[in-house]
């Protein structure tokens, strides 16, 4: 199986070594595909698709994981969020926020014209 480096690898690159993990794990536990499609409760088709890097939704994905049992595998890539201890004392808690606004720009000095004080809001 190959190391793939999954912060300069592609979507479509880290999309093809799922793909093939999943097989090799599948064909580890001794399922067939028609076991596998049977226990996920997905079609031979479907099942395909995923299996060969070729597109499925999140729900057909988590099925397939949780036929495996790989639920708990997956849950350990997405760390937990916690608050930094470098963070402003007056920003909420990770857990108290519900979306994230984006970032006003701070205008730059670009000095002065014929007619005052001159700002680039670029």
């Amino acid at each position: 199986m190959s190391e793939l480096d999954y912060q300069i690898a592609s979507t479509h690159q880290i999309h093809q070594d799922i793909a093939e993990r999943l097989n090799q794990y599948r064909i580890h536990l001794e399922f067939t595909q028609q076991k596998l499609a049977d226990e996920a409760g997905i079609s031979v088709p479907t099942l395909s698709r995923l299996l060969n890097g070729k597109g499925a939704t999140l729900d057909t994905f988590l099925r397939v994981l949780r036929a495996m049992r790989l639920t708990e595998a997956m849950a350990a890539y997405i760390p937990e969020p916690r608050n930094s201890p470098l963070a402003p004392r007056r920003a909420k808690p990770i857990a108290d926020r519900q979306r994230v606004r984006a970032k006003s720009k701070v205008p730059v000095w670009k000095g002065f014209d014929d007619t005052g004080p001159v700002f680039d809001d670029d």
